[in-house]
């Protein structure tokens, strides 16, 4: 399994991405600066204030309660969530590690340095930069995970068939939950039940395809969170 697919433009994206190609090269040849880029491709709308509130209130419940091991974010893309993240530690003055997983390339995606833009936009910020895991799922987990895990953030996006989404949510979920420490949480974006979440929309289904199979005989459950246009949901390690 190629588990590859995660923070890719949708379908529209990378056509309107294709189109403006030759339009940005005339730009260019004109000497102008004004680049087009397809409105979410840069990933500036991908989080909504909801999922916001979401991810301070289970972070900072983490550190305050002093829950063992350090935070992990599988598939950061620009950094939207993950600066949110880190000001959280420091704001906390927690001394946890936060390490990013992405392959900060995306496919079809024509467009600027992804892994240089996330690390532009730590310090135009003054964050300090995460400790970056750079490759496929496949290359850099397990083995490059912390041995205990605090916090997770998976936000492994989107562009695969339902099946093949599931199998590598399958992977990150078994890859974090030995590792994670009692009380520790694991935010999964994207999450959507049907008969549950408000609002949102399936964007993801292979996530709660992956849960259902995952958690069918542990004693945790996923809870769904309100996220707006987005799905969000979460499970805390017993």
């Amino acid at each position: 399994m190629d588990y590859s697919y995660f923070n890719q433009p949708t379908k529209g994206q990378s056509i309107l991405a294709s189109i403006l190609i030759p339009v940005n090269k005339v730009l260019s040849a004109l000497n102008s600066n004004v680049k087009l880029v397809p409105q979410g491709i840069n990933g500036d709308e991908m989080i909504t204030i909801e999922q916001r509130i979401n991810l301070y209130h289970l972070l900072n419940g983490v550190l305050i309660n002093n829950v063992e091991g350090d935070v992990v974010e599988l598939g950061c893309h620009v950094g939207n969530s993950a600066m949110q993240i880190q000001s959280i530690i420091e704001v906390a003055n927690s001394f946890k590690k936060f390490h990013v997983y992405d392959r900060f390339n995306l496919i079809d995606n024509p467009y600027a340095d992804i892994r240089q833009k996330f690390i532009a936009n730590f310090e135009k910020e003054n964050l300090k930069v995460p400790q970056i895991h750079e490759g496929m799922f496949s290359d850099t987990i397990p083995g490059q995970l912390p041995e205990k895990i605090a916090f997770a953030h998976i936000d492994a996006g989107h562009g695969a068939p339902i099946d093949e989404y599931r199998d590598v949510m399958l992977f990150l979920l078994d890859s974090i939950y030995s590792r994670m420490t009692p009380n520790s949480v694991c935010l999964l974006m994207d999450y959507h039940d049907h008969s549950r979440t408000k609002g949102g929309t399936d964007s993801n289904p292979g996530v709660k395809a992956a849960c259902d199979i995952f958690f069918d005989r542990k004693p945790e459950k996923v809870h769904v969170l309100y996220g707006n246009r987005y799905s969000h949901g979460y499970f805390r390690k017993k």
